[in-house]
């Protein structure tokens, strides 16, 4: 393993060739508990253009992330792939959603007086993100999948805009965008890469150790490092990630999570017969240890009566007395 650099290598998920292609989901929250019920938002991004689609919630279960998914087939279009792999501890799993959350909550904390009605402001906060421009692209989201930039406000102020009617077909600036995409990721990609290896590969059936989540309310340093039960990993799933559960002797899984290559650990068994020693055989180490150390001990001592006598030093007086007289 090469010294000072973190196992895993990065992954990026390559952009769709059509708008809604590829997904990326996850769930934001919980917030205060709105009027309506809400508690969570729903989040969606596009994985081409970056475009956002935001639903509140009150949960975060199976039945809610269908529901919100069925709305959005309705008016986009069943993807090809929706990502929602989330790792603890580790955003990069997801982390084109995760940088829209942290645009999120500046967003709704700004336009939001009373709390317990935050997502009302939610269509307000879909259309800033998806009229704000890239720095990557230099596009907006909008201006990505439809071609043009949109007024929301009228007045003279808007017209003044010099490219409020500009507009190229959606298909080249797709084409445009997806190579922008392709080429930062390959940059990205070999930035990284510099700075990680690897690592182990792990199959099904392997049993691991997995880092555990320091508690907040004591010394990290003193706490352990890895989780006391291991774990077997039960799928390898893409970007160096795995599903692990701890099973139970009877086969049921008490314990499943996601977890990032760098969150784990080999668990290496060794078989009881292994690591017992019988006892003769420790006895007889035992009296061999006893007689060589007696031996040993018995040359020395021979060694040191049939060496000479050290000569005794004679003390002298100082040179430098013989100058002065003595009485």
């Amino acid at each position: 393993m090469p010294a000072g650099k973190k196992p895993g290598r990065l992954h990026p998920i390559p952009p769709g060739r059509r708008p809604f292609e590829i997904v990326h989901i996850d769930h934001l929250g919980p917030f205060e508990t709105s009027t309506t019920g809400n508690k969570y938002l729903f989040v969606l991004v596009d994985n081409l253009n970056k475009f956002t689609h935001l639903y509140p919630c009150r949960s975060t279960d199976t039945a809610s992330v269908l529901n919100r998914l069925d709305k959005f087939c309705r008016a986009r279009g069943i993807p090809d792939r929706i990502s929602s792999v989330t790792v603890a501890r580790a955003s990069r799993a997801n982390g084109q959603v995760e940088r829209v959350n942290r645009t999120i909550v500046p967003l709704l904390s700004i336009l939001t007086e009373d709390q317990v009605h935050w997502d009302d402001k939610v269509p307000e906060v879909e259309r800033h993100l998806n009229s704000a421009v890239n720095k990557t692209s230099e596009l907006s989201p909008f201006e990505a999948l439809y071609g043009y930039r949109p007024r929301f406000v009228g007045g003279t102020l808007g017209s003044l805009s010099q490219a409020c009617n500009a507009w190229t077909a959606p298909q080249e600036v797709q084409t445009r965008l997806r190579d922008t995409i392709t080429v930062g990721q390959n940059r990205m990609k070999l930035y990284y890469d510099q700075r990680h290896h690897e690592g182990v590969r792990y199959d099904v059936g392997e049993v691991v150790v997995m880092l555990r989540q320091p508690k907040p309310d004591q010394p990290s340093k003193l706490q352990a490092k890895y989780r006391v039960r291991p774990l077997q990993v039960i799928e390898v799933l893409p970007g160096d990630t795995y599903r692990v559960a701890e099973v139970a002797s009877d086969g049921r899984e008490v314990y499943a999570t996601t977890a990032h290559l760098s969150q784990l650990k080999s668990w290496k068994i060794f078989r009881e017969h292994e690591d017992e020693v019988p006892a003769e055989v420790e006895a007889e180490d035992e009296d061999a240890v006893q007689e060589t150390a007696r031996d040993v001990r018995h040359k020395v001592e021979e060694q040191d009566g049939a060496t000479t006598t050290r000569p005794v030093r004679k003390r002298r007086p100082p040179a430098h007395l013989s100058d002065y007289s003595t009485d």
